[in-house]
């Protein structure tokens, strides 16, 4: 999936250098950027959940294998 900006005035459409220009710069890249912690956001507790039950698994093998005791 790929985020798409939808701006009213096309960058080309200010001079390169300009001041609006380089503000309209920056704020597609903070856009951009803010994009990207949205996900990562919605992504981090699938990742942190799969980690856990990985690390539960771990564990249990361990204690049925008798390298942990209780």
């Amino acid at each position: 999936m790929q985020h798409t900006s939808h701006s009213i005035m096309p960058l080309s459409d200010f001079p390169r250098g300009s001041l609006l220009h380089n503000a309209w710069e920056n704020y597609q890249i903070i856009e951009d950027e803010l994009w990207i912690l949205f996900l990562l956001s919605r992504l981090m507790p699938v990742l942190n959940s799969a980690r856990k039950r990985e690390q539960k698994k771990i564990v249990s093998s361990a204690l049925l294998n008798g390298f942990l005791e209780v």
